[in-house]
């Protein structure tokens, strides 16, 4: 259903109820297991994470491979 055709409402209730679950169902939940975790841990897997993006950042930007097609 479009409102003078340029509002989609089932499009627009989707993401206001998934916005509103991820706000007060999953972000808490992610917030508990987190706070569980010892802040050593937290470190090395952000240190793991920012190493992977700079390879890959690294990759494309320096190595650039041809694809075919």
């Amino acid at each position: 259903m479009n409102l003078n055709g340029r509002i989609c409402a089932e499009g627009l209730l989707v993401f206001g109820i998934g916005g509103l679950a991820v706000t007060y169902v999953i972000a808490p939940v992610v917030d508990n297991l987190v706070g569980r975790v010892s802040e050593k841990f937290l470190k090395m897997v952000c240190i793991a994470v920012m190493a992977v993006f700079f390879w890959i950042w690294f990759i494309r930007r320096y190595i650039r491979i041809q694809a075919k097609g």
